[in-house]
């Protein structure tokens, strides 16, 4: 955000997840960076967040956008 615009101001922005089946931070994120857009702050860029999990497997290596099961297993690091 460009807080220079915006002197003595406060911008809270609140997420409530109601059910998560995995990467409900990269979302709550996302979803936290639009709605800043979506009500005219000025910012430089929009944010946006994945989750990517590293797993030991050497066909895939690399699990994106685990579910909840995936990111509590221990294959996943």
């Amino acid at each position: 955000m460009l807080l220079d615009r915006y002197p003595k101001s406060v911008i809270d922005v609140s997420v409530l997840v109601l059910q998560a089946s995995g990467s409900a931070l990269a979302a709550a994120i996302t979803a936290a960076s639009v709605a800043l857009a979506a009500a005219g702050i000025a910012m430089r860029d929009v944010v946006t967040c994945a989750t990517v999990a590293a797993t030991p497997f050497a066909d895939a290596p690399l699990a994106l956008d685990p579910d909840d099961a995936d990111e509590r297993a221990d294959r996943c690091t």
